[in-house]
């Protein structure tokens, strides 16, 4: 997992992302050579006679602080809006009426990490070495290797915040298990009330992540008895290459214009040696998507500028744990960032990435 979390809602309530270590960070994974980003520090403003309630997540060095909502002093939690209604739309249309995607797979993408989570209620009793093994028994009869399992740990850390009288915290630690491929490029987390599933060699969805997430929730239900999925979440982290641009303004032309922002600027569009951004998207019900994109001087091109493209897809609705509904959601999320990524990249650029059209024609790829 690398201290991995894609969740796509930290806008809601506000948030503070920082790295332990000290080294380089995007959002809590880090891709060798990807720039530091600024901490970002966003709460709500306490209100008389309320507290605010921070999350801190801690893994490895990685930590994450998330303000969920706005608590009473007595520590009730107030509302933070509604689920929104279930999502029943065909599993390979885009949320929030985003246009199709191409039915285009890219051979040379550049998905630096593709990762998948799937957050759920249940017993909540923590995962024993027997469930770990039923999963990379499951994984194996769908002819997918996972055949190195350990024992994962995530400490959750809960501050509570009340003006004129200081904080409070608790400390809760969840443990698991984490099963990896013999190159760990695919790897698993399962803890009581998580699985993700990251692929940092990605080829398609289906193949990729879609077969996999397939083959263990089955396992999952026999061995945890989960009864609601919370949320479902997709997370690609794109760094495009090209050690030719000596400038942020090179990748004028192949990203769309509307995202470029001040780069566009008639003055000093051509001054600016770096630009980073984060758009929030409300698509439909409880769905939406989160895009950290903008060019940066990257030292495994020597210096040249490439351009990150994270998109970060969510759907916060609460269903009953289906396998092959959730399977279907999934799907649907992976259409939605796909569309994303074809408004956000040029067609004259993806055409360098070697494009085709599979043969059974799904075109699950970004």
């Amino acid at each position: 997992m690398q201290g991995y979390n894609p969740r796509g809602d930290h806008g809601e309530a506000g948030y503070l992302e920082c790295d332990c270590s000290g080294l380089e960070k995007l959002g809590h994974y880090q891709p060798r050579g990807l720039p530091l980003s600024r901490s970002t520090f966003a709460f709500p403003r306490l209100r008389s006679g309320s507290a605010t309630r921070l999350r801190v997540r801690t893994q490895g060095d990685r930590m994450s602080v998330h303000s969920p909502s706005t608590v009473t002093t007595a520590g009730t939690a107030a509302p933070t809006g509604g689920q929104g209604d279930p999502l029943h739309a065909d599993r390979d249309t885009p949320l929030g009426g985003l246009p199709a995607a191409e039915r285009i797979l890219l051979r040379r993408n550049a998905i630096e990490l593709a990762a998948l989570e799937i957050r759920f209620t249940g017993r909540g009793d923590a995962p024993t070495a027997a469930h770990g093994l039923a999963l990379r028994d499951a994984a194996r009869t769908a002819g997918i290797a996972l055949d190195r399992v350990e024992q994962a740990q995530r400490q959750d850390v809960s501050l509570t915040i009340t003006p004129g009288a200081g904080q409070t915290s608790t400390t809760e630690v969840a443990r698991g298990w984490q099963l990896f491929s013999v190159d760990q490029r695919l790897a698993v987390t399962f803890m009581p009330d998580i699985l993700i599933v990251q692929n940092t060699r990605y080829e398609r969805y289906s193949s990729s992540l879609g077969e996999v997430l397939a083959a263990l929730l089955p396992a999952i239900v026999d061995t945890s008895a989960p009864d609601l999925v919370q949320r479902i979440g997709l997370r690609y982290i794109n760094r495009l290459a090209d050690p030719t641009a000596r400038t942020p303004a090179a990748w004028r032309d192949r990203i769309a214009p509307e995202a470029l922002g001040l780069l566009n600027h008639s003055q000093f569009g051509e001054q600016i040696t770096s630009i980073q951004q984060q758009v929030e998207l409300r698509l439909e019900g409880s769905s939406g998507a989160l895009i950290r994109h903008g060019a940066f001087q990257d030292p495994s091109t020597q210096g040249a500028y490439s351009y990150l493209l994270d998109v970060d897809v969510y759907d916060n609705s609460s269903e009953k744990f289906v396998p092959t509904a959730i399977c279907d959601r999934a799907r649907r999320l992976n259409r939605t960032s796909l569309s994303l990524f074809q408004q956000l990249v040029l067609s004259a650029y993806r055409k360098t990435m070697d494009p085709y059209e599979p043969s059974d024609a799904t075109g699950e790829s970004e």
